[in-house]
């Protein structure tokens, strides 16, 4: 560290031998700030919190290990491997999947109308907390999910809604807010994993054939998001059943659709964070 240019060196009048400085004289050296020429430390408050770069030797390289550990970024994460399941019954009086204009209904609801009925997902959802004025975030995950959806229903292929599953991420860009954002990366869906026997039946009546190449789906995403006050943020991940819910004829009653996913599992997941300060 160079030698300080005090207001009053020592040695020098009023701090030499046989002076008599004044007390505001003495308070000059201990805690006057910086020089706001020429930047130079001036007093002993530079060791109070004003050490920086201009009180680096030039000949003195600049590591890792002159900063203070988790004062430029942080990290955390989540994650579980327990499988977690969720049935249709969850989704069972989400009508909006479907276009309620006619009944039964004939179109799909956008993902718009679809957000507020996503739920979370355990072990894939954290909270974290920005120490910085203004910072950059990289959240990144990754989760296996799968359905018992069929292949070949009835009215539809393999990636209509009716017989598909949706994960997609939220994630909040203000401190201290519930309201979750939708992650516009779109959604992510796993397709069906059976198929119904030769006959055209579909189980109880028919044996379900499993397709082994179709039977999962895993997602491993990331998402730079920049922060621009301190506080508490969040993001996770959030699954739906897209369209697995019909109108049975015009009674007006809800009940899941021939071949539509009646359960969904999701093996593994996590979510992780690393903040670095801007």
């Amino acid at each position: 560290m160079p030698q300080l240019t005090y207001v009053h060196p020592p040695g020098v009048a009023p701090l030499q031998d046989g002076d008599t400085p004044t007390g505001s004289e003495i308070e000059e050296d201990w805690y006057l700030p910086r020089s706001a020429s020429t930047g130079a430390p001036q007093s002993l408050e530079i060791v109070n919190g004003w050490l920086d770069r201009l009180n680096l030797d030039p000949a003195t390289p600049f590591k890792k290990h002159h900063v203070q550990r988790g004062a430029l970024s942080s990290s955390g994460a989540v994650g579980s491997t327990a499988s977690i399941d969720y049935f249709w019954q969850t989704f069972c009086g989400v009508a909006t999947l479907l276009d309620e204009s006619s009944n039964p209904p004939t179109a799909y609801a956008p993902d718009s109308l679809l957000t507020q009925y996503y739920v979370p997902v355990p072990g894939a959802n954290i909270e974290y907390f920005c120490p910085y004025d203004s910072a950059k975030v990289l959240l990144q995950w990754n989760v296996i999910w799968m359905n018992d959806g069929y292949y070949d229903k009835a009215a539809g292929g393999i990636n209509l809604q009716p017989n598909i599953t949706k994960m997609q991420m939220f994630y909040t860009d203000t401190p201290n807010t519930t309201t979750q954002l939708l992650d516009d990366v779109g959604n992510r869906k796993t397709p069906p994993g059976f198929s119904d026997d030769n006959t055209g039946d579909f189980p109880p009546w028919g044996v379900q054939i499993q397709w082994g190449a179709m039977s999962c789906r895993s997602w491993v995403g990331h998402k730079l998001v920049e922060l621009n006050a301190k506080g508490w943020y969040s993001a996770g991940l959030r699954t739906v059943f897209a369209g697995n819910a019909r109108y049975a004829d015009t009674s007006g009653d809800i009940i899941p659709g021939e071949g539509s996913p009646k359960q969904t599992r999701v093996q593994s997941r996590s979510m992780r964070y690393i903040l670095f300060k801007s």
